[in-house]
């Protein structure tokens, strides 16, 4: 469930747009196209800039998802004010309940449990060690307290004590000295490092999605340019003691598993079964059934013109979501599968039209 400063910061920027209403979007089902990958083009030696997603024209934006079943989740952004604000939904996303916590503008959001839920609130990611804090709730989004800091750009949570965080400064982040994987044993308040980075081979950990006390993924981000990015997956059974390479593509030719170098890797959301969701900084959505070393491009997903996914949750094996911009409704939707990212329909906006 996690994404990188520039490309998703814009899911928490609020804009204002006079005389212009949110549309409810169209119900409409896209089917998953599993064709084989096709082989990637060379990348740039100059870097290209990623390109940001278009900015909603709404007096409040979402920025990310999480379920606690099916039917119970919550997406979390800003109000018109720069304020955080969560949406709570008990039938699938259909309906929400909107709630102001006076927190400041929420990016990220994870659940464990019933009722456990954890949030991390915007900062401006220039470098420096401060900004950011860890929130939580426990009575299922409807009051928050903060627990910790931390410059973090995602959270998985075991339990309502045990969690891992990836660092939200990437390479300056990741390096002899410092992985930027950490983790807590007491609901998010203080966190340790791990040693040793587990995306070593292939740059930087970006996104965290752990199942169990000792079994878990992190996606890995590396270099980047002309639209192509170093990315993989790794995997740990043993409380991150040792991490397997499920999947990466490199940029000297290197390849494990099956993922394209296409697109960056901002966020990941795994099951104990093996299956997930991934989703990318311009537009893509990826699924495997094989615990990460087999990526395939699905819907919803598109390219850097739109639609953009803002984050995604695999809320059971079959039922998955995804938040995203769509430029051609001019709104934050939700979309939903309901048989493991095959077909996708949309369900909602998200924050609902007024």
């Amino acid at each position: 469930m996690m994404w990188k400063a520039g490309a998703l910061m814009m899911a928490v920027v609020v804009v204002v747009v006079a005389c212009t209403s949110t549309p409810t979007p169209t119900l409409s089902t896209v089917p998953a196209t599993l064709a084989p990958l096709q082989p990637s083009p060379e990348p740039s030696s100059s870097p290209a800039p990623e390109t940001p997603p278009a900015t909603p024209a709404a007096e409040a934006s979402a920025a990310s998802v999480a379920f606690w079943t099916a039917e119970r989740g919550i997406v979390v952004g800003a109000a018109a004010d720069g304020t955080g604000e969560v949406w709570l939904t008990a039938d699938g996303g259909q309906t929400w309940s909107a709630h102001e916590p006076a927190l400041p503008a929420l990016w990220f959001v994870t659940t464990v449990g019933a009722s456990d839920a954890w949030a991390l609130t915007a900062c401006d990611h220039s470098g420096l060690p401060t900004g950011c804090t860890v929130w939580a709730s426990h009575d299922a989004g409807a009051t928050w307290a903060k627990v910790g800091e931390g410059r973090f750009s995602g959270m998985s949570f075991t339990d309502a004590r045990h969690g891992w965080a990836v660092s939200a400064d990437g390479a300056l982040a990741a390096g002899p000295t410092s992985s930027g994987v950490f983790r807590t044993s007491d609901g998010g308040q203080t966190w340790s490092a791990l040693a040793g980075s587990p995306c070593a081979t292939i740059g930087w950990p970006v996104a965290v999605s752990f199942v169990s006390s000792t079994h878990g993924w992190i996606g890995c981000r590396g270099e980047e340019g002309a639209g192509q990015g170093e990315k993989g997956v790794v995997e740990t059974s043993d409380d991150g003691r040792s991490w397997s390479t499920r999947s990466a593509a490199r940029f000297d030719g290197s390849q494990v598993g099956t993922i394209a170098g296409s697109d960056y890797l901002i966020g990941l959301s795994m099951r104990a079964s093996g299956v997930g969701i991934a989703w990318e900084g311009r537009g893509g959505t990826m699924r495997s059934v094989d615990g990460g070393r087999t990526w395939l491009p699905i819907p919803p997903g598109g390219t850097d013109a739109g639609p953009i996914p803002y984050g995604a949750w695999a809320a059971t094996d079959h039922d998955w979501f995804v938040v995203m911009w769509d430029g051609n409704l001019q709104a934050t939707t939700l979309w939903a599968s309901h048989d493991a990212g095959k077909e996708w329909r949309s369900v909602s906006a998200v924050p609902p039209a007024q």
